[in-house]
């Protein structure tokens, strides 16, 4: 998923390509004489993925002709069965992390070819968990934790793909981590409190940031809480920018009803043991105080 392509109406990805369809452009004879293709036809790459290793062998602007010797039509489509044709993603569907994809390039009017090493881009939002228990943090009455495919299941069931917020499904499908320990941060619910007054009916959304400062893990999440010291704590959550939302807490009540809320909601911890760990030395005093009080509880 880390190179993007012009089609026609198709709509698809798999584990080297990302399809970009907005099924309105269509790349016909004016577009090879503008990119100077002569005769071949092929695909538009029209975004590449700078941290991804494609990035060294393709770039934007350049028109993939052929892969694995087989001729990519101006649809996006290849030869298949006798006169059947399928998406060109096939051919790559074939094959397995590891495994050689020879291209064949036209850029700038000369032909190329190259030869790409597939692998799997590092997931930003993981499809399984196992063998250990989801992170999570409470802060006052807002519950926050990474999101997973796990999560999406959990809270809207095995047709996720079909009822999860598009804000949530996006990162799902195709994101893909630009730095170590990225993660997608969502408030999964507001538990009432004095704090949190009016803000329960939230919950599913992605943080985007806090105090302005982009979100980009629980763990950062929990470090800018460690370390802020504002009279005020703004997030800012949303499952896109235009609809996004503004939480604002006093810093000093909201850090004084978390052990109560914990209490009340029979909650153990304040955060998962994870973090807890990640947090063993420095964790600040009031963290301390709201696990104590949560455990006499």
């Amino acid at each position: 998923d880390d190179v993007s392509f012009s089609g026609d109406s198709y709509e698809d990805a798999d584990e080297f390509f990302m399809i970009n369809a907005s099924g309105e452009e269509e790349f016909d004879d004016e577009h090879f004489h503008y990119y100077d293709t002569s005769d071949d036809t092929g695909v538009l790459v029209t975004h590449v993925e700078p941290k991804m290793p494609t990035a060294k062998i393709l770039r934007a602007g350049d028109v993939i002709a052929a892969l694995d010797g087989v001729p990519i039509a101006s649809d996006g489509t290849v030869p298949f069965r006798g006169e059947e044709r399928v998406l060109f993603s096939h051919i790559l569907r074939s094959k397995y992390p590891g495994d050689v994809a020879n291209i064949t390039i036209m850029r700038d009017g000369i032909r190329l070819e190259e030869s790409i090493n597939l692998m799997s881009p590092p997931q930003l939002v993981p499809w399984y968990m196992y063998d250990r228990n989801p992170s999570y943090l409470v802060y006052s009455g807002l519950v926050f934790t990474p999101l997973s495919v796990p999560y999406l299941m959990a809270e809207f069931g095995h047709r996720w793909q079909r009822y999860a917020p598009v804000g949530l499904l996006e990162p799902a499908m195709y994101g893909i981590v630009n730095e170590e320990g990225e993660e997608v941060v969502v408030l999964t619910q507001v538990l009432a409190s004095d704090a949190t007054t009016g803000y329960e009916d939230i919950n599913n959304v992605r943080v985007m940031k806090m105090n302005g400062v982009p979100v980009t893990s629980l763990r950062q999440l929990l470090r800018l809480l460690t370390d802020n010291r504002d009279s005020f704590v703004r997030f800012e959550v949303g499952n896109s920018p235009t609809t996004a939302m503004q939480i604002i807490l006093n810093t000093e009540e909201a850090e004084a009803e978390t052990g109560e809320i914990l209490a009340q909601n029979k909650i153990p911890e304040r955060m998962s043991l994870d973090l807890k760990r990640w947090l063993e030395d420095g964790m600040p005093e009031f963290l301390l105080q709201n696990d104590h009080h949560s455990r006499r509880a």
